[in-house]
């Protein structure tokens, strides 16, 4: 109603605000939510060379450090081709790997690769400790260059991974689950 009697929307105005769009941008850092993003803003930083500095007593966790090192980086796009990579690595001809998000859809370029990892059992074997080994190769092939977040028992049936890839340091997130929970 207020943009038919007005033709504006006041929210838009407030999302302009220098808190609002310093806020935002410092909740593109991983692990980084609305309260932390504002009391940073509240220290007195107001971008990323601020937090780097530990401008008002900020002290940036070393995950922090090394996502805002590569911000622009992984929050730009890929080229299709740099996801279809992973791809190619086969460990384990049973072996189930999908890449999803914007490169299932087709998409011509990626925000981040979004990989879902588990292994047909018709053999009576799981997936149980493949993600060391894929993560092993990636690092040995230098697709990955950075761990971000590591599963606390590698040898789990469902874990989840975050890291960076090369090149421009985009984010890579896999998941892996047994077989029969693929669907979901």
């Amino acid at each position: 109603m207020e943009i038919i009697s007005t033709g504006e929307l006041r929210r838009l105005e407030f999302e302009k605000t220098e808190d609002a769009e310093t806020i935002t941008l410092f909740q593109g850092i991983y692990g980084v939510g609305l309260n932390t993003a504002r009391k940073w803003y509240n220290r007195g930083c107001r971008t990323l060379q601020d937090l780097n500095e530990g401008k008002g007593g900020v002290q940036l966790s070393h995950v922090q450090q090394i996502v805002v090192k590569y911000y622009a980086d992984i929050n730009s796009r890929m080229p299709r081709a740099e996801a279809a990579e992973i791809l190619a690595l086969r460990l384990d001809p049973q072996l189930f790997i999908a890449i999803l998000g914007s490169y299932r859809r087709c998409e011509p370029d990626c925000g981040d690769i979004d990989i879902l990892i588990t292994r047909l059992t018709d053999d009576g074997k799981t997936h149980r400790g493949l993600l060391r080994r894929l993560l092993g190769e990636l690092h040995a092939q230098g697709i990955l260059t950075e761990d971000l977040c590591l599963p606390d028992n590698l040898n789990d049936l469902e874990l989840v991974y975050r890291g960076l890839c090369r090149r421009d340091a985009h984010s890579i997130d896999s998941l892996t689950i047994p077989y029969e929970s693929r669907g979901a």
